[in-house]
């Protein structure tokens, strides 16, 4: 029988444990163990880094951590500073909930120095755990060093009382402290004397033996102190790291079955998390609909209304509108994310009633009609040539993804709407960074949370890729300065003037903005503002948004690098002739001159040359973003085998397709929506 560490402190035990996930995971292999837990102190960070790494390495992962614990007066009481430690192991799904709960409330209700539980709520929620009595810093533990047995034969009687039968062990440790040692024999004979079965643990702190001294200078760190400092915390041994399964058998030759109890428990926990299922919030809709139905609802009518508004600015085209309009719906529907829909466009639409500057939108969002529809962009992607493909596209079945900007000043207010007064929805936010997680039960049943001290807010323990993974719906509210001061600009004109100017309604026709961008007058415009972009903007001398929009695409590193904003403004006004790849790509590349500047534009040349559906092209767009030499030789087949079959040119064919990697290669990465958000802001 083998050994399994249950007892281990990574990276996320913060400033404590120096254990990286990937060495971990190395480490456990190289050393013969199918198996290993991570238990870092009060927190569960890295749970899923962990699960993943340790799943994709064919290594059981066992999920935990090491709980502090308050005294008898409870986890709310400020009074005293107690915090034994207790590692929590999770055995089956329900008790990886109770492990969310408890260090969610931890960190909620608890925390005092540390997030902190106590016996009662553990009582509640220790179905599904194992629980082990931990360091010297355990309750059990130091009081069997101290040799008050009576203290710890009652409260190992307590907790055994807590946890299900046979979940509860007495943890001895091999780290070689004369303390240890007077604790492990104590323990020994309390395992005797109320039947509780022991298990051996590394307490481990960091990969080897010879990583002691980098976790001692961390500990310095963590506490503010020096090497120097005789009264600094720290670990009074070396032998804090993954130790093998031999050395553990060698260490309690007295207690075989201490490290044959490891094993018997990482056999007993078999959570499996399912990552990648998108959870989305319930949103309340009218009796008479579903989520389907009233967001079609919404879409139709939102769109007749925009019709109205662009009828004296652009001619349009009704069935064309609707045709796009009922595309979208349909794989919206079929995707699920009608109820995603309907809480952003909810939220973004109080926000602009309640007169908070909100974006235009930005990002492959601005490519869906029904967006723009239901107001939560105001960029008409039609004329623009924008495609939905690239914002949601049911042959590569992600999670839609709005980039939303708010007043700097107003943001807050968002967010507060969106935490206990978005209709329907019976939820709490988690708000890291710019992101706002939402969803329709306590946030604590899909992830764990913690509440920073002093602060009302919950945040999850996850980042945001992990939170994504856990199922949790991500949503930016990001703050943007410049709408700020846009809005306070309106409202001193409307003021001064008696006007009712409102941005949205501002017309991109406008020659004199051109004429101030030509002159290089863009100081306060958004992304425009660099020495460098003012330099190519008064070249570029734009005469119209499509040559903005480029500009935006065009001023990065690659395309600077390669000429390619030369060969464009030279293209623009007539120095050098403009030349298309193949015929067929001039409706493609007219706009900009026949060069390639968008992503949209390698998905329609695709589309046009190559016979791809839009879904495919947006796969072959995000392979050339990847740049993996396989996946490059397999689009490229399939790219030839579908200009043959158009009757193209196969060594035309492989010249544009080359011309589309080097595309990838420059890192044209922007769509024509990137420069929308710009040009508002300066025409206001």
């Amino acid at each position: 029988m083998s050994f399994t560490h249950l007892h281990l402190h990574t990276l996320y035990s913060l400033l404590d444990g120096a254990i990286r996930m990937k060495d971990l995971i190395k480490t456990v292999k190289e050393k013969g163990m199918s198996s290993v837990a991570v238990t870092d102190h009060g927190n569960m960070f890295g749970t899923i880094d962990f699960y993943k790494k340790a799943k994709d390495a064919g290594i059981k992962p066992i999920l935990g951590l090491e709980a502090y614990v308050a005294g008898p007066k409870g986890r709310e009481d400020r009074s005293e500073k107690v915090a034994h430690h207790l590692i929590l192991l999770a055995k089956n799904e329900e008790g990886y909930a109770n492990l969310r709960y408890l260090s969610s409330t931890a960190y909620m209700n608890g925390f005092y120095y540390h997030p902190r539980i106590d016996k009662e709520v553990l009582a509640k929620h220790s179905k599904g755990l194992f629980g082990l009595t931990a360091c010297l810093g355990g309750e059990v533990t130091s009081a069997c060093f101290r040799g008050d047995m009576d203290h710890a034969r009652r409260a190992a009687s307590e907790y055994k009382n807590i946890f299900e039968p046979g979940q509860f062990f007495l943890e001895i440790q091999s780290n070689g402290m004369p303390e240890q040692d007077k604790a492990n024999e104590n323990l020994k004979q309390l395992s005797r004397d109320i039947d509780v079965p022991l298990v051996a643990t590394a307490d481990a702190h960091y990969i080897k033996r010879e990583d002691a001294r980098a976790h001692e200078l961390l500990m310095c760190i963590a506490s503010g102190k020096t090497l120097a400092d005789s009264k600094r915390l720290r670990h009074s041994t070396d032998k804090l790291y993954v130790t093998s399964p031999t050395e553990m058998l060698e260490f309690f030759k007295d207690t075989p079955e201490a490290v044959h109890n490891t094993q018997r428990i990482a056999e007993q926990c078999n959570v499996e998390l399912k990552l990648g299922k998108p959870m989305l919030p319930t949103f309340k809709v009218p009796d008479s609909h579903t989520p389907d139905s009233f967001m079609a609802e919404l879409a139709y009518e939102g769109l007749r209304q925009r019709f109205e508004e662009l009828r004296h600015q652009y001619p349009i085209d009704h069935q064309q509108y609707k045709d796009r309009l009922t595309l979208e719906l349909g794989v919206i529907q079929r995707m699920g994310f009608s109820g995603y829909f309907l809480i952003v466009q909810d939220f973004i639409n109080w926000a602009k009633n309640q007169n908070i500057p909100v974006g235009p939108g930005r990002g492959s969002g601005a490519g869906s009609l029904v967006a723009y529809a239901l107001r939560i962009t105001d960029l008409d992607p039609i004329p623009y040539n924008l495609l939905f493909e690239r914002f949601l596209n049911p042959e590569r079945v992600s999670m839609p993804d709005f980039d939303i900007d708010f007043c700097q000043d107003r943001r807050d207010e968002v967010i507060k709407y969106v935490g206990r007064a978005l209709e329907g929805l019976h939820r709490q936010p988690g708000m890291h960074a710019a992101g706002v997680v939402i969803a329709d039960k306590p946030l604590w049943e899909f992830v764990p949370v913690y509440s920073p001290p002093g602060e009302k807010i919950l945040i999850t323990q996850f980042a945001k890729d992990e939170v994504e993974a856990a199922g949790l719906v991500k949503f930016d509210f990001l703050g943007l300065k410049t709408l700020t001061v846009i809005q306070h600009a309106l409202d001193l004109v409307n003021r001064n003037h008696g006007k009712d100017i409102k941005r949205h309604e501002i017309p991109l026709t406008d020659d004199s903005m051109w004429a101030l961008m030509a002159k290089g007058d863009t100081a306060g415009v958004f992304q425009m503002e660099s020495s460098g972009f003012t330099e190519m903007v008064m070249k570029l001398k734009p005469s119209c948004f499509e040559d903005v929009i480029a500009a935006g695409a065009l001023y990065r590193p690659g395309p600077l690098d390669a000429g390619m904003v030369d060969v464009f403004i030279n293209r623009k006004h007539g120095r050098e002739k403009v030349s298309y790849p193949h015929p067929n790509l001039e409706p493609v590349l007219k706009d900009t001159y026949g060069v390639i500047v968008y992503q949209e534009q390698v998905m329609q040349i695709s589309q046009v040359l190559g016979g791809y559906t839009l879904g495919r092209a947006d796969l072959l767009r995000r392979a050339m973003g990847k740049k993996k030499a396989e996946v490059m030789q397999a689009e490229r087949a399939g790219f030839m085998e579908g200009c043959k079959t158009n009757n193209v040119d196969l060594k035309v064919a492989g010249e544009i397709f080359d011309l589309m990697e080097k595309f990838a290669e420059y890192g044209f990465n922007k769509s024509h929506s990137a420069a929308y958000g710009l040009v508002t802001i300066h025409t206001a």
